[in-house]
């Protein structure tokens, strides 16, 4: 910061005070449009054009692949705002597959494929993916129960613990494991 007021002084602005917009003594201003309330001053004497929209209120910048890195900064920010709103201080997230289904219900959904094809309701190919599907869904059940455990043990756990210490745990929006 201490080199900008160098430079100010040189140009023989007073100390510590920054120039305004309008200043010609800052470089790359100098014939630009002054900006007014309602806008920037038109070449026509007494006309404004309007101003430009705001780039986070153009909903169009905003979807664009250009403006990622800010929609992304803000799934950081966002977060934490809220967190410090309702005095979260401390989580536990546990990350796997929103599509991870119960024991029971992957073992329902494992029969219910093998009775479709005992009876000949499915075609080869759609048969073979429905039962793959539904294996898939079996053997990664346990991770799930495993999941559900681990955050019933943690939350239980956790209310033991004085309030500021306590853990918000995570586990998914159900059925998952987030």
């Amino acid at each position: 910061m201490g080199g900008r007021w160098v430079a100010w002084r040189l140009k023989g602005i007073a100390k510590n005070t920054p120039p305004s917009l309008s200043s010609p003594t800052l470089p790359g201003l100098a014939g630009r449009p002054r900006m007014g309330k309602m806008g920037a001053m038109s070449p026509e004497k007494g006309k404004k054009r309007p101003l430009p929209q705001r780039a986070y209120l153009n909903q169009e910048f905003m979807c664009s692949p250009q403006a990622r890195t800010i929609r992304v900064m803000t799934e950081l920010t966002e977060p934490r705002h809220r967190f410090k709103k309702y005095n979260v201080r401390n989580t536990v997230v546990m990350f796997g597959s929103a599509r991870t289904l119960p024991l029971e219900q992957a073992r329902t959904q494992y029969n219910e494929v093998k009775a479709l094809i005992a009876r000949g309701e499915c075609s080869g190919a759609e048969c073979s993916a429905r039962l793959r599907i539904a294996e898939m869904n079996l053997r990664s059940a346990p991770y799930y129960e495993a999941c559900r455990e681990l955050a019933y043990e943690l939350t239980k756990w956790s209310l033991s613990l004085p309030e500021w210490q306590r853990f918000l745990v995570c586990s998914g929006g159900g059925p998952g494991i987030m």
